[in-house]
This record gives C-alpha cells, sequence and structure tokens, in this order.
C-alpha cells in the first residue's frame, strides 16, 4: 500500500471455528463473552472479507462485539481507547463511592470475573480456586483492580492472596500510606 499497490491486511477476532476456539474451555469462551467479544461465525467472516476486498480501507479487524456486554464490562471503568467509540469514555469511579469498601470492591471484582450474578453469593474467607479461579481471571481481576485503584499490583496478586478477603487486607497495608481515608477491612 505504501507503493501504491493494492493490500488489505486482516486482524481476525474470535472465529467460531480454528485453531484458538478449539484450545478454549467454555469457562474461557463465557469470559472472553463477558468482556464483549463473540465468536464471529464463518458466515459473519466471509460477508466482512468480502466488503472489505471492495474497500479503499486496508486494515480490517473483522470481530463479533457485543455492545452492551461491553457497556456492562467497562461500567465505571477506563474504556480501551479502540473501544470508546461503542461503549463511551467513561473515567474509572472511585473505588469508595463504586463499592464502599476494598473488600466489597474485590469481592465485586472476583465474582465478575468468575461469572457469578451476584457477588455476595461468593465467600470472602473462601480460597478464590476452589470457586474456579484460573491464571487468566487472576489477571483479569488484578488488571481491574489495579485500574480502579490507579496502582500498579503484582501478576501473583490473587495467587500470594488466595481469598478475598486477603486480597482486601494486603490492599489496605499497601495503598494505606498513599491514601488517607483507605476503607477499613476486617481482618
Amino acid at each position: 500500500r505504501a507503493r501504491g499497490l493494492v493490500a488489505t491486511s486482516f486482524a481476525w477476532g474470535l472465529g467460531e471455528t480454528g485453531d484458538l476456539v478449539r484450545d478454549l474451555s467454555a469457562a474461557d469462551l463465557r469470559r472472553i463473552g463477558r468482556q464483549g467479544i463473540r465468536p464471529l461465525r464463518i458466515a459473519e467472516g466471509l460477508a466482512l472479507l468480502e466488503e472489505a476486498l471492495g474497500r479503499e480501507e486496508g486494515d480490517w479487524a473483522p470481530v463479533h462485539l457485543d455492545a452492551e456486554a461491553l457497556r456492562r464490562a467497562h461500567e465505571g471503568r477506563a474504556v480501551p481507547p479502540a473501544l470508546r467509540a461503542l461503549v463511551g469514555s467513561a473515567r474509572p469511579a472511585p473505588p469508595r463511592a463504586r463499592s464502599g469498601s476494598l473488600l466489597d470492591l474485590v469481592r465485586a471484582e472476583a465474582a465478575s470475573a468468575l461469572g457469578l450474578r451476584d457477588a455476595e453469593d461468593l465467600r470472602v474467607d473462601q480460597p478464590l480456586r476452589e470457586v474456579g479461579l484460573d491464571s487468566l481471571m487472576a489477571v483479569e481481576i488484578r488488571n481491574r483492580l489495579g485500574a480502579l485503584l490507579e496502582t500498579s499490583l503484582p501478576a501473583t496478586l490473587l495467587f500470594d492472596h488466595p481469598t478475598v478477603r486477603a486480597v482486601a487486607v494486603h490492599l489496605e497495608a499497601s495503598l494505606a500510606p498513599a491514601r488517607t481515608s483507605a476503607p477499613a477491612v476486617a481482618a
């Protein structure tokens, strides 16, 4: 394209078949779906390919996005720049206003990543691995908490602190010097 030649580039999203989806578990697909990404059906992919080949733009990223799931997944959080046109550019809500306490915040984020409908269903002293936490979920929860608290958190956060309460206590201790009004967590 830079030399005036015809070229089209595709960065295909998740498809309903193929190597990527074959290696994903049902839990992986549910997690991806909660983030607003649905597998692209073959017919949809072919239609998008045909449309792209008839247009001037050279770079395409065919993906099936669920705008409502995107809104839910990013509610009160910073939205990635590429998705802002779909869900808006909401800024993260202050943790205290959003959840009332670090314990509630950690519980809500863990319950969301685990696919639970109600955060109250998640016991704060139960090891998260017992309710299905895997390494991808641990990273997802760590990333969400880091964004909400506007801090960098270790990748091993949920493995070093295996319960909701342990994570909240750790966060309170690590954030206390930086915050003058950190919510209290009962140990």
